[in-house]
């Protein structure tokens, strides 16, 4: 998890801001921070070190400095992504998975985000053609926020920080009345609005672009239910363990230790199980122990890590 601010105010922004508006943040990134600004652009990143501990630092840049990217999330298939990248002609400068993104949007401008596997909110400047590029992934696992006025458009992953860069720009900041029937009828304030007036989410599987006046809104993924498949049983069932194995493969890239969060149940005992399979022993699993007995499942937990040859350690909840 890490946190990303940036936006495009014509009378620009005191660094100091930016960086209290990461400030606000610091409990998504604590292991580093990072701004760039330029004139009325800026972008700027509190980072949770995973993968390229040492050389990771955002805002990342492609070859010649003109596109600069700030990440939160992961891609989970940028190593994939880089082979062929470096085939095309590109150079890197780190092992760090977010790299991948401004060279992806060299080569394929809005459409990069269909190449994407992972759970991400990002934010491109390209300084070339002078336009933000915001995408964010398909089911929304990463958040990212935003507002537009006629004088400034910024944003943020989190609505407190963006807050912040609003006050600076004397922008609006209040309760949208729509929004708390929203929450009071469906205890939820469906997206993209916000319980805030004027504030948004960047929509699920879709991308944006900020040219200093319009914006634009796309869409690169939905959720089909057309059968895609027409085999029997048995093929069915070995199609999922290899669709399963690899998505939990990809998910182990890491510079740091991993663990899983085992509950006793068959969605959590399956990723440990394929965990297990390509770290060993050295998994680490972590179950909360309840303590009504009818709801306790750390017992099962236990038993499943045992069976898997991993560590697992119970937390109590009182």
């Amino acid at each position: 998890m890490c946190g990303i601010n940036g936006g495009w105010i014509p009378q620009g922004i005191p660094r100091s801001v930016v960086e209290n508006s990461l400030t606000a943040m610091r409990h998504r990134g604590p292991d580093d921070m990072g701004v760039y600004q330029e004139g009325a652009i800026f972008l700027g990143n509190r980072r949770l070190a995973i993968i390229d501990l040492g050389g990771g630092h955002q805002p990342i840049f492609n070859e010649d400095l003109s596109v600069a990217v700030v990440l939160n999330g992961e891609i989970y298939n940028y190593r994939e992504l880089a082979q062929d990248l470096l085939s095309r002609g590109h150079s890197f400068r780190t092992h760090c998975d977010t790299e991948v993104l401004v060279h992806l949007y060299e080569d394929h401008g809005t459409d990069m985000c269909r190449l994407l596997r992972g759970m991400f909110a990002f934010a491109i400047w390209d300084s070339r053609n002078r336009v933000f590029f915001l995408g964010r992934d398909r089911f929304g696992k990463k958040p990212l926020y935003y507002h537009l006025s006629q004088a400034s458009f910024v944003f943020a992953s989190e609505l407190k920080a963006l807050r912040r860069l609003n006050d600076e720009v004397n922008a609006p900041w209040r309760i949208s009345e729509q929004a708390i029937y929203d929450y009071v009828s469906l205890a939820v304030i469906p997206q993209p609005s916000t319980i805030f007036s004027g504030v948004y989410a960047v929509p699920p599987a879709s991308w944006m672009l900020y040219d200093g006046q319009d914006l634009k809104t796309g869409r690169y993924w939905d959720l089909s239910f057309v059968p895609k498949l027409r085999e029997g049983y048995p093929e069915v069932l070995r199609q999922t363990r290899e669709v399963v194995a690899e998505a939990v493969r990809l998910r182990l890239r890491s510079d740091v230790p991993l663990a899983v969060f085992l509950s006793g149940g068959i969605d959590s005992s399956v990723v440990a199980y394929e965990a297990s399979r390509a770290l060993g022993p050295a998994l680490q699993t972590f179950t909360v122990a309840m303590s009504d007995p009818q709801l306790d499942e750390s017992s099962v937990a236990q038993r499943t890590a045992a069976a898997l040859g991993v560590q697992n350690t119970v937390l109590p909840l009182t």
